[in-house]
């Protein structure tokens, strides 16, 4: 099926399904109206995760051609994730480091969608709040280093 085909489906994951996060979500911009759905998702702090060599490799999406800059310029929250870590064979140190060299990203990127990760993880909320803290201490002891 050809994207402009899909014109609905994050529109009715988000709008009808009540989704707080997206997979790939590499087709935003064949949505019919993708810059309200845009603005609709930062509203209501839906995230999108990246995956950028699954999406590559899956879906043929190369990073040059894929919306990443369009959520992130729309404020929507993102993560990057691996999305099948066992069958590609990556890890998402090997996502950061190539989102880093396709995206120019900053030090204080990186930091923000890893937080993202953890902030939007389907796990439960102590859980989540155990691994924030973790997260500070590694994040404190690398940047006490520089």
């Amino acid at each position: 099926v050809h994207p402009k085909e899909l014109r609905f489906h994050i529109n009715d994951a988000v709008k009808i399904g009540h989704a707080k996060r997206i997979g790939h979500g590499t087709d935003i911009v064949f949505e019919a109206d993708y810059k309200g759905l845009l603005k609709y998702m930062a509203e209501k702090d839906i995230m999108v995760e990246i995956n950028l060599t699954s999406s590559d490799a899956l879906l043929g999406v190369k990073a040059s051609e894929h919306p990443f800059s369009v959520y992130r310029d729309a404020g929507v929250p993102i993560s990057f994730s691996t999305d099948d870590e066992g069958v590609a064979r990556i890890d998402l140190t090997h996502e950061y480091v190539r989102a880093t060299q396709e995206f120019d990203l900053s030090y204080a990127d990186i930091k923000r969608y890893t937080y993202n990760g953890l902030k939007y993880a389907f796990v439960d909320d102590q859980i989540k709040a155990d691994m924030i803290k973790k997260l500070d201490v590694k994040f404190a002891e690398f940047e006490s280093k520089f």
